[in-house]
């Protein structure tokens, strides 16, 4: 059972850590006010730091489950925003 758990949070740490910082770097560049390419630009920099944190919540958190809630509440929440009609 223990290494089902290390192997969910395996997981989480390198698909769902993926998705959550592509979500953030594509919701940041739509969402940006400013010129399309600062947008673009800014999102793919903290992408990175997006996903260092997400790893570092995946093996902080108390049990696989969370770890999974805390990395797919923040990617339901950005997958509204790029998927938001009213975004260019």
């Amino acid at each position: 059972m223990v290494a089902l758990a290390l192997l969910s949070r395996i997981l989480a740490a390198s698909i769902g850590c993926y998705g959550l910082a592509s979500l953030w770097s594509i919701a940041l560049a739509l969402a940006w006010p400013g010129p399309r390419a600062d947008g673009v630009m800014l999102g793919l920099v903290s992408a990175f730091a997006i996903g260092t944190l997400a790893v570092l919540w995946v093996f902080a958190a108390s049990t696989a489950w969370r770890a999974w809630a805390g990395l797919l509440l923040p990617a339901a929440i950005l997958a509204g925003i790029v998927f938001w009609p009213g975004l260019p």
